[in-house]
């Protein structure tokens, strides 16, 4: 209810100055599911070498639990 609403406007809050999204940010979806014990070095990992891409290029990743 409204806890969770004003709980979800926190942490938005809080990423919005994380990072900065805009209408030509990549959004990109991972479509196996990871384990995340790997990390934030793990992920890194991922990205950089199993899907070419650039983790620090302002895009986000999406990735979901096993």
């Amino acid at each position: 209810g409204e806890l969770f609403l004003r709980s979800c406007s926190a942490r938005a809050q809080y990423f919005k100055h994380l990072m900065h999204l805009t209408a030509q940010s990549k959004i990109w979806l991972a479509t196996e599911p990871q384990g995340f014990r790997k990390g934030v070095d793990g992920f890194v990992s991922l990205c950089r070498h199993e899907y070419q891409l650039n983790p620090q290029d302002c895009s986000l990743f999406v990735f979901i639990n096993r």
